[in-house]
């Protein structure tokens, strides 16, 4: 059975845009183009894919079992393309690297600096962006690398993908905070009606079922913002708890002891970027740096707790 990339590439648009109007202007193409394309892939495969209902395309049984092949040969195919154009690359003039806004700067700069030390001539530009921009920018050849949350577990085969870390967020307050008058039991309620900032990149990265808690709640773009305003008391928040104590020495602030709160919030992080020849040594780089730094914070917070008597987790 002989079956082409665009044939594929044409079932997969119909599937996802649910219309051949739809998936013809995705693909640059013509409407009839694309339903001679499905015809002929309905033809070879002996399977009917779509029932054509007004002007949308309903895919069948058949075509729900296909499309997660499909779709994985497509990105299989673009990471081949990508791979063979980039071994005819040197070395790279400048690179940029996204990152998530809730990421400590800290781990940014000391990747900054290990590139600076091992490539010295070449330029890296950083910029916040939320993780569905990342993966657009890394397919589209905007962006280099990405420093993202992977919380949804999907699998992306066009990504070069290394998770670094696990990063617990703990909720925080003032020490003039009313929450801690109230009894450990009920503490979780009495927060659901008070104000929580709420650090926007995690809305972003589709987070907000597990973040927001609150209907009171404002949304901040920086990590050091929401830190801040959490400190002035003007509402409580998740924060990355190792990064907290350990980077921000947030003796001004107070962990909030929570008897439903059987486990810490766990943001699984990686660093992204194509599969590429000329980007393989960097992206090793700059998971040596990130693991180097999580292990360094784990290290210091763990001497930090036992000198505190606070609860240590990773």
């Amino acid at each position: 059975m002989n079956f082409s990339i665009e044939q594929l590439q044409s079932f997969v648009a119909v599937y996802e845009q649910g219309s051949f109007s739809k998936a013809a202007q995705a693909l640059d193409k013509h409407r009839t183009t694309i339903g001679q394309v499905i015809s002929n892939l309905e033809d070879e495969l002996a399977v009917e894919l779509f029932e054509r209902v007004g002007r949308t395309a309903q895919p069948t049984e058949d075509a729900t079992l296909l499309y997660r092949y499909a779709k994985q040969v497509i990105e299989q195919a673009r990471s081949f393309d990508k791979l063979a154009l980039s071994l005819s690359f040197g070395e790279l003039e400048s690179i940029t690297i996204a990152y998530t806004s809730f990421l400590p700067t800290r781990a940014i700069a000391l990747v900054r600096k290990k590139l600076l030390e091992l490539h010295p001539n070449m330029k890296v530009n950083f910029i916040i962006r939320n993780r569905e921009t990342i993966r657009e920018g890394i397919q589209n050849d905007e962006i280099h690398f990405g420093l993202v949350n992977i919380d949804d577990r999907s699998l992306v085969n066009s990504i070069d993908s290394t998770l670094v870390s696990n990063i617990t967020f703990s909720v925080f307050v003032s020490k003039e905070h009313e929450v801690l008058q109230v009894p450990e039991d009920q503490r979780w309620a009495a927060l659901q009606s008070m104000k929580q900032i709420v650090i926007k990149g995690m809305i972003e990265d589709s987070m907000e079922s597990k973040v927001i808690s609150s209907s009171d709640y404002e949304v901040v773009d920086q990590l050091t913002l929401a830190l801040q305003l959490i400190r002035e008391n003007v509402g409580w928040g998740l924060l990355p708890r190792l990064i907290t104590y350990t980077e921000f020495k947030a003796d001004d602030l107070e962990e909030v002891e929570m008897s439903v709160m059987k486990e810490r919030f766990r943001v699984p992080m990686a660093v992204w970027s194509p599969h590429s020849k000329h980007l393989r040594t960097i992206h090793s780089e700059i998971v040596s740096v990130l693991l180097a730094y999580s292990e360094e914070v784990n290290t210091y917070a763990e001497k930090y707790y036992n000198k505190t008597n606070k609860k240590f987790y990773r």
